[in-house]
């Protein structure tokens, strides 16, 4: 027997039965129209059968999707128990608040919870009958253990965990210590670490003598179909990399004529999102102009418009980003505040620009999918990629929402590539070595 769609296609009867299961069994908790994938729906059960867990997957899985969707369970215990949101940067606490208080306003509301950043106790007003989420990098967590008095954490969600292998950066020993002080601070807190393209997250609950079976790495395929090119403007020569194997194009009559990475951008990325990333921030603003000085023919609407107004107003009138926005164009990096970079966020994710360069905010898990990534450095500031760092920027090719395909363009103008190792996308192992 077969069923019909709304388009009157026909589609196998067992099918339509197991769809409609889905639609009951995998909606996303107090939400309308929202399912989970099959991937995250196995998560997410895993994730709310335990009181630690650690899981791993690509950028394009949604990991902030699962765990804004395990909050919204977490709330509604009895009795309530207050929630830390462990991120790397400031500029995440920011994201992932906003996030919060707009799209659970309603059942924080409804269950007395305040989405709260500051690490200050005396300077939060605490009333009885709330309970709070917090969200604070590790030094804003060491300062709240630090305290007298402070409301005990029932719940410590690592975002970003891959951080604890980081050899090179001092900041993973402190990410290390806010946790292991958490742990001894409030005895039976629950655990959970999240993390980008990690073969073996159980490491993470080992790190702190935690059950390593409770864990999930979603690392041996995206959601969302990834095309991986190497582009050498110089020799004129274009590589595909598909599953490890290296593949060489011929390049189109059209791209023949093509002498510097700007042309290319423009392009293949006509009339589509582009993020293009540049290894410090003084680049983004030269790549971005460079961009602009061929004709154009955008048309700014009212939301960029009242941007450019907002942004003169806070910064300055002839404040260099605003004539690129009129165009289309923005550049996003770590140096600039907060609220500029919460508008050409916004602007991006609505399409009301399309190109936007920008640093390494993106590594630190910004969440900004696209269309298409133009990688112009495979450096952070002077720092080499290493496998993680790349891939972890370059998942943020498709938008499991929008589309289910997303390209990565590699583009070598001046003989900088040298590692292509990182392009064959082997399962990554991470050891971390704190304090053992």
């Amino acid at each position: 027997m077969e069923n019909k769609n709304n388009n009157n296609a026909e589609i196998p009867y067992d099918f339509a039965i197991e769809e409609d299961a889905k639609k009951i069994f995998q909606k996303v908790p107090d939400s309308e129209n929202l399912f989970f994938t099959d991937s995250q729906y196995e998560l997410f059960t895993k994730l709310s059968n335990s009181i630690e867990f650690s899981f791993s997957g690509p950028t394009s899985m949604g990991k902030s999707f699962i765990i804004k969707s395990f909050i919204k369970k977490v709330i509604k215990n009895s009795p309530p128990e207050n929630i830390v949101i462990l991120v790397p940067t400031r500029a995440l606490i920011n994201q992932f608040s906003i996030d919060l208080k707009t799209e659970l306003v309603e059942l924080f509301e409804r269950y007395n919870y305040k989405v709260l950043v500051n690490s200050n106790i005396t300077d939060i007003v605490l009333e009885e009958n709330y309970s709070y989420v917090f969200v604070l990098t590790p030094e804003r967590l060491l300062s709240y253990l630090s305290q007298e008095n402070t409301p005990p954490i029932g719940f410590l969600f690592v975002d970003e965990a891959h951080k604890l292998g980081n050899f090179d950066d001092t900041r993973s020993v402190t990410l290390y210590t806010s946790i292991e002080k958490t742990q001894k601070k409030y005895k039976g807190v629950k655990l959970y670490f999240s993390s980008p393209n990690v073969a073996n997250p159980e490491v993470f609950l080992k790190l702190f003598n935690r059950k390593s079976k409770n864990s999930f790495s979603y690392t041996d395929e995206s959601p969302v179909s990834q095309n991986l090119y190497f582009v050498d403007i110089i020799s004129k020569n274009i590589k595909q990399y598909y599953a490890g194997t290296e593949i060489n194009l011929e390049i189109p009559e059209s791209l023949s004529s093509i002498n510097n990475d700007i042309d290319f951008i423009k392009r293949i990325g006509d009339n589509q999102n582009n993020l293009i990333y540049c290894n410090y921030k003084n680049k983004t603003v030269e790549k971005a102009n460079q961009f602009i000085e061929q004709k154009t023919d955008f048309v700014p609407n009212k939301e960029v418009m009242k941007a450019v107004k907002n942004i003169s107003e806070y910064i300055h009138p002839d404040y260099y980003l605003t004539n690129l926005l009129k165009k289309g164009v923005a550049y996003h990096h770590g140096k600039l505040p907060q609220a500029v970079r919460n508008i050409v966020e916004d602007l991006y994710k609505k399409e009301y620009i399309r190109n936007v360069f920008c640093t390494s905010t993106l590594l630190e898990g910004v969440n900004m999918p696209t269309q298409n990534i133009f990688i112009l450095d495979n450096r952070n500031y002077r720092k080499e990629f290493n496998t993680i760092d790349f891939w972890n920027l370059s998942g943020r090719a498709g938008r499991l929402t929008k589309e289910l395909e997303g390209n990565i363009y590699c583009i070598q103008y001046d003989n900088s590539w040298d590692n292509k190792e990182i392009f064959k996308k082997e399962k990554i192992e991470l050891t971390p070595t704190i304090y053992s």
